[in-house]
């Protein structure tokens, strides 16, 4: 399947990215750090490892686009390594001084991204039909949506206020 990739894609992902930078933010404000490895249920995750796993991904998409930066907690995520008990993980405050750092870079990568390179065939593959870099964008972008549900549902069910949008 050939890739044609136009400026209104690219400006639709870099305007998802952006928003999901915010609500990264909003659905973590206010989090008390002893409601950070707290569980709905044993089988679950917890909104350290579901916010650290998103840092990772950001880690991710900016080496997909040619930025090679170690990520911060590679023991804990990388890989897309699942929880793990009785660790510890980074604090909220830790994993969101790394998610502006990241999240500014790859805003920056993804509006300059040369069409070309996007059009490439990714190294990783992911479940989408687009095996291109801008797929492989395009899931990582997807599951965030995905993972900031998860943490607006956690954030609900520990009794803290839904999740503004502005």
């Amino acid at each position: 399947m050939e890739t044609t990739i136009k400026n209104e894609a690219v400006h639709a992902l870099s305007e998802q990215t952006i928003l999901h930078t915010r609500l990264f933010k909003n659905v973590l404000l206010d989090i008390n750090e002893s409601d950070h490895t707290r569980k709905i249920a044993d089988n679950t995750n917890h909104i350290a490892w579901l916010a650290g796993s998103m840092v990772s991904a950001r880690f991710m998409m900016a080496d997909l686009l040619g930025k090679k930066i170690e990520e911060p907690f590679p023991d804990l995520f990388k890989n897309n390594k699942a929880i793990q008990n009785n660790v510890n993980y980074p604090t909220l405050q830790e994993q969101l001084t790394y998610w502006n750092k990241i999240s500014e870079i790859l805003e920056e990568l993804i509006v300059s991204a040369n069409r070309e390179e996007l059009t490439e065939i990714s190294e990783t593959n992911f479940p989408v039909n687009d095996k291109s870099k801008f797929g492989a964008i395009i899931f990582h972008i997807d599951r965030e949506s995905y993972v900031l549900g998860q943490l607006g549902l956690l954030r609900k069910g520990f009794g803290y206020p839904a999740m503004k949008y502005n």
